[in-house]
């Protein structure tokens, strides 16, 4: 990797950077040296990464991702992270630019996907607490010892069940004509 001019890499876009270095990054992913790796793909990177700012920006524009809960390095990391991990999938030097944008993607709309559910799920989850909310509101009365009982309880098919009416409440007096009027 000392053997790498950077006024050159500069100059040549990440398609030139990508077959460039694409072989390199091969043999750092053999070797498993990361940090190595890392720097490499750093030097490829920043039109991923402006591309990257630019869909998130979007996304929080639209309303897809809230404002402030992602950052562009959290995606760029794990783009890292795939890259290191993916690299070798990758045929031809010439795919490696495409694989990078198209992993990009993919990384944003998985957090859009989730977003959306999560967003989905959470006022599903109100909705329903709501309404639980509202069947779980027990009535309550006094009874006849002044305690506070619930009404269904009062339901109870062992209590005696009398209808009342009016005129078996109060007592007539029979020598009183009855006005319709008032009854």
């Amino acid at each position: 990797m000392e053997n790498i001019d950077d006024t050159h890499s500069t100059q040549r876009g990440l398609h030139g950077l990508a077959a460039l270095y694409f072989k390199e990054l091969i043999r750092l992913k053999e070797d498993e040296d990361r940090e190595a790796f890392n720097k490499l793909v750093q030097t490829i990177l920043p039109d991923v990464e402006g591309y990257i700012a630019s869909r998130l920006s979007t996304s929080v524009r639209n309303g897809y991702i809230p404002k402030g809960k992602y950052k562009v390095e959290e995606f760029v990391n794990a783009l890292y992270l795939q890259a290191f991990e993916q690299i070798s999938e990758i045929g031809d030097e010439r795919d490696l630019p495409f694989w990078l944008f198209q992993k990009a993607d993919e990384l944003l709309e998985e957090t859009i996907v989730e977003e959306e559910y999560n967003t989905r799920f959470l006022d599903d989850i109100e909705k329903f607490s709501k309404t639980e909310w509202i069947q779980m509101q027990e009535d309550y009365s006094v009874d006849s010892e002044g305690e506070r009982t619930l009404l269904e309880e009062f339901d109870d098919p062992s209590y005696p069940k009398y209808d009342y009416q009016l005129a078996d409440v109060f007592i007539e007096d029979p020598r009183r004509p009855m006005d319709r009027k008032t009854q």
